[in-house]
């Protein structure tokens, strides 16, 4: 039987917030969250693309992350949780990693970045310039069109993309995922039926996994 979500506090969450005049960076605590999900990770699949995956779709867990590429704490996940978290469970086929993009008005080339991440997509290189755009430190509509140069897409398919109206709706249906599973804070993880605000540790994220696989 799944656990119901449980009541975070805000103050212990290693998050970046998502509302101005806030500090981006707390202190380095994952915590619990309170708001029920609509269904399991899986589900989240808001129209074409809306999320970025890694590992089979057959895999019996989905992870369901929402990052934001301003967010040092989402860097960090990037750096040093995911290398382990694909050598141990996604590449064995155990893990599915649904990635997602919550923009922060805070950050302003979030939006920005959002349909940088779509058009890039159209030309097989989503999960490229979803990396790239996190290790970057500036973010801005420059640093977008130079990534694309890095990544030798279309130049000129690329900006007719990222002038369309499906790259402005990409961006608007990433903030409809989160809003529907009740996420203002990244990174933001789901699993089952919990979901934890703030970077964990290795050592927690896998207990979590782990945890989830013996209830299966």
């Amino acid at each position: 039987m799944k656990k119901p979500l449980l009541l975070c506090l805000p103050l212990l969450l290693a998050a970046c917030l998502p509302l101005a005049g806030m500090p981006p960076e707390g202190p380095t605590q994952a915590s619990s969250s309170a708001g029920t999900a609509p269904d399991s990770p899986d589900a989240a699949t808001a129209g074409s693309g809306a999320t970025l995956d890694l590992g089979s779709a057959d895999a019996p867990l989905t992870l369901l992350l929402f990052t934001n590429h301003a967010c040092a704490y989402c860097r960090d996940f990037q750096e040093t949780i995911l290398p382990r978290l694909r050598s141990n469970y996604i590449d064995k086929g155990t893990l599915r990693l649904r990635t997602a993009l919550l923009p922060i008005r805070k950050y302003p080339a979030s939006a920005v970045e959002a349909a940088a991440v779509f058009c890039a997509g159209k030309q097989g290189k989503g999960r490229e310039m979803h990396d790239t755009l996190l290790d970057a430190t500036e973010h801005s509509e420059q640093m977008t069109t130079a990534a694309a140069g890095v990544l030798r897409l279309d130049g000129k398919a690329f900006a007719v993309c990222m002038a369309s109206p499906e790259a402005a709706a990409y961006a608007e249906e990433q903030e409809s995922l989160a809003a529907a599973f009740d996420v203002t804070l990244v990174p933001t993880l789901i699993l089952g039926n919990e979901k934890r605000v703030g970077l964990p540790t290795y050592a927690d994220l896998r207990g979590w996994i782990e945890n989830e696989k013996a209830g299966r």
